[in-house]
């Protein structure tokens, strides 16, 4: 998009720093210009001597401005006009909430002077041209329900917040200054992410952090983290997680995370529903002392499950859903102590597996061994 440079007649000496598309019709004095301005940190409107040199071409303005400022909370929310905002002067921040909210003809900003994108910035503009190479904290879903394809951070760090790139369909690609140490709840929820290169730095993933982000075809390798957060891959891509640190997973977490074939990890608890539709082969779990309802259920690649500590399957020992349309023939290896606790007889599930889906029920004792077959 080409935009007029040069002096401007009228206010000789000032070359334009500032273009704003689409608001000429309301947006055409310096003083309506101020209004959606304060002094940078501070609380104290723009004069609107500082909007020199204002310039109105077709619907779109441009003006020069030399002092460090805020755009105020909402100043473009559920605007019906505005098409772009460049800041060629490193003046303009987007500190405060909600600045170009559901602005729904937004598709370009440019705002390299501002080191914080305020909370839900550019939610739902469809906004994919942006431009922040100096911004180092993100705010609370900024880039939310935007129609961005890639989104260059690179002086971002850290710790991601919650739903920041949440329900932004087309994202495919993002880079960051440094390693991502953080993915706050719904960060990257349903969004077309091809590659995240910094699983093995994560100390915390929040719940539906990665959900339903099925072109993420990628390993997941991380040996510090403890925990997952509820459904944290639900419907991913992922082909593999391996970890020597992670106890436990939250309920679904790995659901519907048809392209994982592998996962090895100490789980001390297997999740309700937890690898419900996975491709995973081996289940291998000697520590996890419970197994929650419809964990392995819909696993229709396991070939072998090894959860021989675990006193209790499901809600409770009359269910059938933990191994619920496991694949035929499944070699399921379990404590001595589930033989007997469903009134006397093997718990439901077991039941359920042997004579529904032909699986193989071996008993093992507290030490590991062997002691009889259902």
């Amino acid at each position: 998009m080409k935009r007029r440079a040069g002096i401007v007649s009228g206010e000789k000496g000032y070359l334009p720093n500032t273009f704003i598309g689409g608001v000429s019709s309301v947006l055409n004095t310096p003083f309506l210009v101020s209004q959606k301005m304060v002094y940078k940190d501070t609380l104290i409107p723009v004069t609107e001597s500082e909007i020199k040199g204002l310039k109105v071409i077709g619907s779109n303005i441009e003006f020069f401005i030399d002092v460090d400022y805020d755009l105020i909370l909402d100043a473009f929310a559920y605007d019906l006009n505005i098409t772009y905002y460049i800041d060629l002067g490193l003046k303009a921040h987007i500190t405060n909430n909600l600045i170009f909210r559901e602005a729904v003809n937004f598709n370009e900003a440019k705002f390299n002077a501002s080191t914080t994108i305020g909370g839900s910035v550019f939610y739902k503009a469809p906004i994919s041209i942006i431009e922040v190479n100096n911004a180092n904290v993100l705010g609370f879903g900024c880039f939310r329900e935007t129609d961005a394809i890639s989104i260059n951070l690179p002086s971002f760090s850290g710790v991601l917040s919650g739903s920041v790139f949440r329900d932004s369909n087309l994202l495919e690609n993002l880079t960051f200054g440094g390693a991502i140490t953080s993915v706050g709840s719904y960060c990257f929820y349903n969004t077309s992410l091809e590659d995240f290169i910094y699983f093995s730095n994560l100390t915390s993933i929040g719940n539906f952090a990665f959900y339903n982000t099925s072109n993420l075809n990628k390993p997941v390798v991380n040996n510090i983290i403890t925990s997952l957060g509820t459904s944290a891959f639900q419907g991913s891509g992922i082909t593999l997680f391996n970890s020597t640190s992670l106890t436990s997973a939250g309920s679904g977490c790995f659901r519907n995370c048809t392209d994982m074939t592998s996962f090895s990890a100490p789980l001390t608890v297997v999740g309700n529903q937890t690898f419900r539709n996975t491709s995973v082969e081996v289940f291998d779990f000697p520590n996890a002392t419970s197994v929650e309802y419809g964990a392995f259920a819909e696993s229709s690649n396991a070939t072998e499950i090894n959860i021989i500590k675990s006193l209790t399957l499901g809600n409770n020992t009359g269910d059938n859903i933990v191994f619920f349309n496991i694949k035929t023939g499944c070699l399921i290896r379990v404590n001595i102590a589930l033989a007997t606790n469903n009134l006397g007889g093997a718990d439901g599930d077991l039941i359920y597996a042997k004579d529904t889906r032909g699986c193989t029920i071996e008993f093992y004792d507290d030490a590991g061994d062997y002691v009889s077959t259902l």
